[in-house]
């Protein structure tokens, strides 16, 4: 099961401007915990919609993940929060998540979300879209 969502450690504070570090290892461990795969070397550049931006169509099922997480993301973003400089973290307990903070929970529930896709989506993984050339990715920027 995947871990529940708390609030942040009281040292590590809000960063602005730059992506937090804590952010990218926490979804970095959701991942492993969920797929036995690490999000940097598997993911990070999978497909049109995986990384950084996105367009066109997703090439699969692993990539419709990533294509959700960057809709998911973007809806926070319209909601007055920065999902991508949101320190949160999570343990293994009951499966609920119990952040105080509204845009943390949030955050964390979309990091959980795409993790418990890719791990739905693994019998469809291909390894030939990891590093794909995103100007393959023709059509228009994320549609939500």
């Amino acid at each position: 099961p995947l871990h529940p969502c708390q609030a942040p450690h009281p040292k590590l504070g809000y960063r602005a401007a730059r992506i937090h570090p804590g952010i990218v290892l926490e979804l970095e461990r959701m991942i492993r915990a969920a797929t036995g795969r690490s999000a940097l070397l598997s993911y990070s550049w999978y497909g049109c919609f995986c990384g950084i931006g996105g367009s066109g169509s997703p090439v699969d099922a692993t990539d419709r993940c990533c294509q959700a997480h960057d809709c998911c993301y973007r809806r926070l973003r319209e909601g007055s929060c920065s999902p991508l400089i949101t320190p949160y973290s999570f343990t293994s307990s009951d499966g609920n998540a119990t952040c105080s903070d509204w845009c943390q929970r949030e955050t964390c529930l979309c990091d959980t979300a795409v993790a418990s896709c890719f791990a739905s989506s693994l019998h469809s993984y291909n390894n030939s879209y990891r590093f794909y050339f995103k100007l393959k990715c023709q059509g228009s920027k994320l549609q939500c």
